[in-house]
């Protein structure tokens, strides 16, 4: 038969949450992301009231994810 095992898998579920977001700084912003233990932490920075994405990245160190 042509249909490979992968296609039988069902489509992974999309979990949706929803909160309140009040600015906050980047450096703030770390301070959550480790007390929460995950590796990223989405936040509406005050600087500038957009979203960004914090990270921690494989070889130590944060990385800061945001729009042009």
């Amino acid at each position: 038969s042509d249909v490979c095992s992968s296609d039988l898998l069902p489509e992974p579920s999309i979990k949706n949450k929803y909160f309140e977001m009040n600015p906050i700084s980047s450096e703030e912003a770390r301070k959550q992301l480790d007390l929460i233990d995950h590796d990223f932490y989405v936040f509406r920075n005050k600087k500038n009231d957009e979203l960004q994405v914090i990270y921690k990245r494989n070889h130590g160190g944060y990385g800061l994810i945001q729009s042009k």
